[in-house]
């Protein structure tokens, strides 16, 4: 092997102790760094790599070295075949192209590349494995201090089992970063990566990296949504407009719209000429159209294209009769070109066309639109239909990458790594070819809020059999330094937020989910002191102070703002009002039952933007009984400027686009159900954005002079539940689209105070039947008297507001909600004074050790009669023998006696916790 030596030395082969490597002796440089004569700019960025490190951890330069015993080796394959142990050169042949293998022999430190590329990914491997060198984030590493560098011999090996590891980031959806140490810290953890997408004036925004610019690792790509503006420019619409599409009987041109006429032969050799001359310069092409669903043609050609033998006509069908078409041109031309295209918007569902099928070089990028981030694709309920789909896709196409929206469904500084990492044993599994994950949103930060996922991330590209717990226990013990034991407390707990509040993060977003993770008192306050304590404990490192202020900031910025806008807007709001009803209903939209009159009305609906009144009365009314809910709602058009707005008749068409009401339901612990009716009783009907779900609901609507009314019966079994039970925590909300108005503010669109359709942790919840237990979740806390807290009658600062405890106190379960609980005592609560006979039923939820029994207590007191109260009776409602730790469900039933007092009491004779009770008449 030629050597040359980067930094002035003397190759020495002086012996060294076997098994051991100082590669600096007190601050004094002990090693050189060999490369061969033709060294490419990855090897030299190596180098360079290596020297800046070394000298971060131990003050040595090994520029200065001049007679280093221990000597680096940076080489490739193809180049020091002849140099390098048989161990290294028999896994390299095998290896793909950006394997490296890294690894002491006997006089050296080898880092070997199948190719130069390898050669930089082992060098990272080095510092970090070797070294114990950590790039978080492009504004965060860790660096050991230690002036002596030792090494005991090692080895490692690496390939990654994914070919494009890309992050979908552009310059201005870096920030708080630049695009320079965005790209920097993507290239030292493995990402493939190009400037092409931050800006093609490289000196302009890449000041820092000039060294790294040869290196990188993947090449550009045309097409997508800019297909054909740049194949079929919009500036042939004035000579040529049959080659844009035909709508409502005009050639039309919008820029930010217009597909073209795919059947026009000349759309077609105009796209693949197009291809070729972007092969030529080395880019990778990938079918795609504009980003829109208006903008595709009607002419009876491409409605042929598009139709199948059953006569349906699909945009699947269209597009990828057209995508077939031009991709056997290219391949007849050149077999070896790299194409690709999207299963991307209302072109995602599987051509219907018989015997359909794509040319195999073709490889898919499945864009998984309505997944859920919060639950793993495979085996989530929630993400049955897109990942049916994707398996369908995979048969015709069993070449597959993925594009992935995690920063786009409400997920900022949210703990969706550990997801992402079961998702990622899936993908590696399927033998997927790439993943990119879009971070291109503008202003989120998300490379900062969300490190953790993109760093966990950059690891598992190449090695997914990693213990993921062990790595980011890793990463905050060195993240944090000497705030680590209350950071990692602090990261567990907002974990163990986000997994146990209900609901689900989907792209498109709409719901912050984040917001419900601190409703319950007591979280927020917690997570805040942790930081207090962690800063306390970094008060001499203004690093870790800088990093522990920006997840105080995010933290704020996010989840506590969040839950204050909720709290807020829930402050003062009563439930809503549902009855129970035995009435018979005949579903025709006139709400002329009796059962109507004796149901509560919900009105007041506030603007969605600026939370003014909303222009048009809507009013509500809900029932239900055991299988079904009932809503009637009178949507008032006293203000009316014309005729209601009602084009859609169709069954889940976009109803949303007339004068409608929208009704959203979330049963317990699930996800949100939309209802969209129109005046025409036309409706709409999805679980969250999947459009899949069929509700086989009963709806009608009748318009009269004034209003439009519409009656509605929706079973829950389309919700997969048997039943309605008094006490659950149902949540509804409603919102109105007003189109007619006087102009010139003629659209109006309000809601159930004001909050937004998709905003599910805004909703209020339902009353199901009449509650007579106070704060019986336990959520509202007050503070304990200093004397009885002094007495030790009660072992905390709070309890829940309305509830009591001998010898006990109040603390919180795995999912953060409080419980309460007694040693040896009692819990009680007062129920009220009955002035006649009523039946309460409902169920108590308890845990612990030994029994526990309950009871009522009270007395009775006539009118007149003015006896203080005193407990004149005891009435044992029921009991559990034999707890546990595991939580019981108890029911509890009785009938009130006329004119009494009741307290509701919990005697146990060990450690008993009680987490909620539940009694409605």
């Amino acid at each position: 092997m030629k050597t040359s030596f980067l930094f002035a030395a003397v190759l020495s082969a002086s012996s060294i102790f076997a098994g051991e490597f100082i590669l600096t002796d007190k601050g004094t440089p002990n090693a050189v760094i060999v490369m061969d004569d033709a060294s490419s700019p990855y090897e030299k960025l190596a180098a360079k790599e290596i020297v800046t490190y070394v000298k971060k951890i131990s003050g040595a330069d090994l520029q200065t070295a001049q007679n280093g015993k221990v000597r680096i080796e940076l080489v490739t394959l193809e180049k020091s075949r002849k140099n390098l142990p048989a161990s290294m050169t028999g896994k390299l042949d095998k290896a793909n192209k950006e394997a490296y293998c890294v690894q002491t022999a006997p006089d050296r430190i080898i880092i070997a590349g199948k190719t130069p590329a390898g050669v930089v990914q082992g060098t990272y491997a080095f510092l970090e494995d070797i070294l114990g060198v950590r790039f978080f984030h492009a504004q965060a590493e860790s660096v050991p201090v230690n002036p002596s560098i030792k090494v005991k011999d090692f080895q490692i090996f690496r390939q990654p089992w994914l070919k494009l590891r890309r992050l979908n980031v552009w310059r201005e959806s870096c920030p708080p970063f630049t695009p320079d140490e965005t790209l920097i810290w993507m290239n030292r953890r493995g990402y493939t990566w190009n400037t092409e997408r931050f800006d093609r004036n490289r000196q302009k925004y890449y000041k820092k990296m000039q060294e790294y610019l040869p290196c990188q690792t993947e090449q550009i790509r045309a097409g997508t949504h800019l297909t054909f503006e740049n194949a079929v420019p919009g500036k042939l619409f004035k000579t040529k407009p049959e080659l844009f599409p035909l709508q409502n009987g005009k050639r039309v041109y919008d820029k930010n719209h217009s597909q073209r006429c795919l059947s026009n032969p000349d759309v077609q050799q105009m796209l693949t000429d197009y291809i070729i001359r972007c092969d030529k310069k080395g880019y990778r092409f990938r079918f795609g159209f504009r980003d829109s669903k208006k903008g595709w043609c009607e002419c009876d050609a491409c409605r042929k294209m598009g139709t199948d033998d059953k006569g349906n006509f699909s945009i699947s069908n269209y597009t990828y009769t057209f995508i077939g078409i031009v991709a056997e041109k290219v391949l007849k031309i050149n077999p070896k070109v790299d194409l690709s295209y999207s299963m991307y918007l209302d072109y995602r569902d599987v051509p219907t066309m018989p015997g359909f099928k794509l040319p195999k070089e073709l490889l898919g990028c499945y864009c998984p639109h309505d997944r859920c981030y919060v639950h793993t694709l495979e085996n989530s309920e929630c993400n049955a239909r897109v990942w049916k789909l994707w398996k369908e896709w995979r048969k015709i196409s069993p070449k597959q990458e993925l594009f992935e929206y995690y920063c786009y469904a409400e997920t900022d500084y949210c703990p969706t790594e550990y997801v992402m990492a079961k998702d990622m044993k899936l993908y590696a599994s399927l033998g997927v070819e790439g993943f990119t994950e879009d971070t291109s949103h503008v202003g989120r930060s998300q490379m900062l809020t969300n490190w953790p996922f993109y760093y966990l991330m950059s690891k598992l590209y190449w090695d997914i059999n990693l213990d993921v717990e062990k790595v980011m226990d890793d990463a905050y013990t060195r993240y944090y330094g000497p705030a680590a034991k209350p950071m990692k407390e602090y990261q567990a707990y907002r974990r163990q937020l986000w997994e146990s509040v209900s609901g689900h993060a989907t792209y498109p977003g709409g719901a912050k989910r984040y917001a419900s993770c601190l409703l319950v008192p007591g979280m927020e306050k917690r997570l805040l002191g942790l930081l207090d304590q962690a800063s306390k404990l970094a008060a001499n490192d203004k690093e870790v102070l800088r990093r522990i202020q920006w997840d105080r900031t995010y933290l704020n910025k996010y989840w506590i703002k969040e839950a204050h806008k909720i709290l807020a807007r829930s402050k003062g709001k009563k439930d809503i009002s549902a009855r129970r009803t035995s009435g018979k209903f005949v579903i025709d939209g006139k709400l002329n039952e009796e059962a109507w009159r004796s149901a509560s009305i919900l009105t007041g609906f506030l603007n969605m933007t600026n939370k003014a009144e909303a222009k048009e009365e809507t009013r509500v009314r809900i029932l239900y009984d055991d299988k079904y809910w009932y809503i009637g709602i009178e949507a008032m058009t006293e203000h009316s400027w014309g005729p209601l707005v009602a084009k859609h008749t169709k069954h889940d068409s976009e109803i949303w686009e007339d004068d409608c009401v929208e009704i959203f339901m979330v049963p317990p612990q699930d996800s949100y159900y939309q209802w969209v009716v129109n005046s025409l009783g036309a409706f709409y009907d999805a679980k969250g954005h999947d459009l899949s779900f069929e509700s086989k609901a009963e709806i009608k609507a009748v318009k009269t002079k004034d209003r439009y009314t519409a009656e509605m019966k929706i079973p829950v079994s389309c919700m997969g539940r048997k039943s309605i039970q008094e006490g659950e925590a149902w949540k509804l909300h409603f919102t109105r689209a007003a189109r007619n108005l006087q102009p010139p503010a003629d659209k109006d669109y309000s809601s159930v105070d004001g909050v937004e359709s998709h905003d599910y942790p805004g909703y209020r919840s339902a009353a199901l039947g009449i509650s007579v237990v106070r704060n019986g979740s336990f959520s509202k806390l007050v503070d304990v008297p200093k004397d009885r807290k002094k007495a030790r009658v009660i072992i905390s600062d709070q309890l829940p507001e309305g509830w009591s405890v001998y010898c006990g106190g109040v603390l919180q379960d795995k999912t953060g909600k409080n419980i309460i609980w007694n040693r040896n005592g009692i819990i009680f609560t007062y129920l009220g004074y009955y002035r006649s006979a009523k039946r309460i039923s409902g169920f108590a939820e308890v845990s612990g050790k030994g029994d526990v029994m309950i009871s009522l207590n009270g007395c009775v007191r006539k009118p007149g009669d003015k006896r203080v109260y005193k407990e004149e009776f005891r009435k044992n409602i029921a009991s559990v023998k034999n707890l546990t730790e595991k939580t019981r469900i108890v029911p509890l039933q009785f009938d009130t006696e006329p004119y009494s007092h009741y307290y509701l009491y919990f005697r146990s004779n060990s450690t008993f916790k009680l987490h909620r009770v539940v009694l409605t008449r």
